[in-house]
């Protein structure tokens, strides 16, 4: 074989690497793309489970704040209803004593 044979010869190996290279490339390239799309996909439902439990537990903590609170004022009702039990004949003497002048 000569020289000039040779240099074909191995300018077309060349070129079967280098077009197997592109192929390679490409393939590469959407594989990439599609590993992107998963981690994107996987994000997104990670943040709207994230904002579902927070949602959640936001809710969850305002109901039991609501529940404390009602529980409050539902004891300081009843303690100003016996504390008016007590003392509501004693007030209304006072008051009346204060407007008839027995004061």
């Amino acid at each position: 074989m000569d020289i000039i044979s040779e240099i074909l010869e191995t300018d077309r190996a060349a070129e079967e690497v280098i077009e197997k290279a592109g192929e390679q490339r490409i393939k590469m390239l959407a594989d990439c793309e599609e590993e992107i799309a998963r981690i994107r996909e996987n994000a997104e439902q990670e943040i709207k489970e994230h904002r579902r439990k927070a949602v959640e537990k936001s809710s969850l903590d305002k109901d039991r704040h609501l529940a404390s609170r009602r529980q409050d004022e539902e004891e300081k009702l009843k303690s100003f209803e016996t504390l008016f039990e007590d003392k509501h004949e004693e007030w209304e003497k006072e008051l009346f004593d204060a407007v008839v002048g027995k004061g």
